[in-house]
């Protein structure tokens, strides 16, 4: 049985990250658009992030984490001291957003250079990237204590709700691919 310290330091880890996540899922719902790389192709001649990355759908997914990060300043108890001060919340959930939305462009670039085509999955690179880019952003302003634990459970934990809500997403009809 997991104690419920323990059980507080999940959730407190699960609220941290919490916002990357809802970034990394509003573009599926709120992008298209015009194309971040605007149709450019990079030196090795193939698309710079492809017509999946949309200036739309990053400025919704920096949105989503922003908000996640506002409403976790007011419905988080005070007892669990995430953050110091409502603000850190802010400037966490920004930072989120703004990290998510890079590693996700980031992964894309990766497999645009790897030529792997729009809408091909790369395991573990699809899914994860958008979170230890927006894990790094957020802890260079905003401290927050991870240990090894704590980086390995969020690994897990975001691989698994990444798949299973591609796999929603794909079921009624949000993706045209289940990954």
């Amino acid at each position: 049985m997991v104690s419920y310290q323990a059980q507080t330091e999940l959730l407190m880890l699960i609220v941290f990250v919490f916002p990357s996540w809802i970034a990394n899922a509003v573009p599926v719902i709120f992008g298209g658009g015009t194309p971040m790389d605007f149709g450019r192709k990079f030196k090795d001649d193939t698309r710079i992030l492809g017509d999946g990355k949309t200036w739309r759908g990053f400025l919704a997914g920096v949105l989503g984490g922003a908000v996640m990060g506002v409403i976790a300043a007011y419905v988080c108890p005070s007892q669990w001291n995430i953050y110091a001060n409502r603000e850190s919340y802010y400037i966490s959930g920004v930072l989120m957003g703004i990290g998510a939305m890079i590693g996700d462009s980031l992964g894309s670039f990766i497999k645009r250079r790897m030529r792997v085509d729009q809408g091909r999955p790369i395991v573990l690179l699809d899914q994860l990237t958008f979170l230890y880019v927006a894990i790094a952003f957020s802890i260079a302003a905003v401290p927050f204590n991870l240990d090894w634990f704590a980086v390995l459970f969020l690994t897990v934990v975001t691989y698994a709700i990444h798949a299973f809500f591609n796999f929603l997403s794909h079921q009624i009809g949000l993706k045209k691919v289940p990954w």
